[in-house]
């Protein structure tokens, strides 16, 4: 069944800029379920030192040459991890879109507090299953895992915003920030790759960065999503996609 569910599943970076934006510089970060690095890749280029995990073997050699260093592993086996990690503390341990494809994110969640320094924070990011689009599909009946976004079919594990703050106090962390990516245009993303993968050649359907380095993907981060983040506030639980939480132990 997971190969069947692997097969053809197209892979797409993208960044997370309300994860971004929590971030200072001069920390030693540690990015669980790093995938390709994409994320960990833009905190370093801040003049951060990152550190990533991950189990899936493509997307780790890749992470090697992003990442600081990168190891692959499988996450929800904690007491399995690396020695040298083991013996270190982190000024962040970040949990970007992971949470959701493991089978029990409490227990993950707390046991790495372990790595983290006493005034280190966990930076959490997590998809908002009631997100507009998702709650139009429910009315007509409809819910249809797709190759991305809140109905990704490797999502394993669905949240609301009050589920999501339920979690992280349950495993003992106090919330000290929140913000949200927009999620207006984001659900029109699978489009988007299906235009893409009509227009572009095999080469360039291999490259995870073929959103990323897009123009009008560009334009759109820098013209339209501040307009779009503006809009979102009036209701934060309706237009969001991402939910993005800063806490302490």
């Amino acid at each position: 069944m997971e190969n069947l569910y692997k097969k053809n599943y197209e892979y797409y970076e993208d960044i997370n800029p309300a994860l971004v934006r929590c971030v200072s510089s001069g920390k030693k970060i540690l990015d669980v379920g790093c995938g390709y690095g994409a994320i960990g890749e833009s905190l370093k280029k801040k003049g951060n030192y990152v550190v990533g995990l991950e189990r899936e073997k493509k997307a780790i050699e890749i992470s090697k040459q992003r990442l600081d260093e990168a190891y692959e592993v499988d996450i929800e086996d904690f007491n399995r991890l690396p020695c040298n990690l083991k013996n270190r503390k982190f000024d962040i341990i970040i949990f970007a879109d992971i949470l959701e494809h493991l089978y029990d994110p409490f227990s993950v969640l707390s046991l790495y507090q372990s790595l983290l320094k006493p005034d280190g924070e966990i930076i959490i990011s997590l998809p908002n299953v009631v997100i507009w689009d998702v709650r139009l599909k429910f009315l007509f009946g409809a819910f249809n895992y797709t190759d991305t976004g809140t109905c990704d079919r490797t999502h394993i594990r669905f949240f609301t915003l009050s589920s999501m703050r339920r979690l992280i106090k349950a495993a003992r962390l106090k919330i000290i920030k929140e913000d949200f990516n927009p999620g207006i245009v984001r659900p029109f993303v699978p489009f988007i790759k299906r235009f893409m993968k009509g227009k572009a050649n095999l080469e360039s359907l291999q490259n995870p960065r073929a959103i990323l380095d897009n123009p009008l993907y560009k334009q759109y981060i820098k013209y339209f999503l501040p307009l779009e983040k503006i809009i979102c506030r009036i209701r934060k639980e309706l237009f969001a996609f991402q939910f993005v939480f800063v806490a302490q132990k």
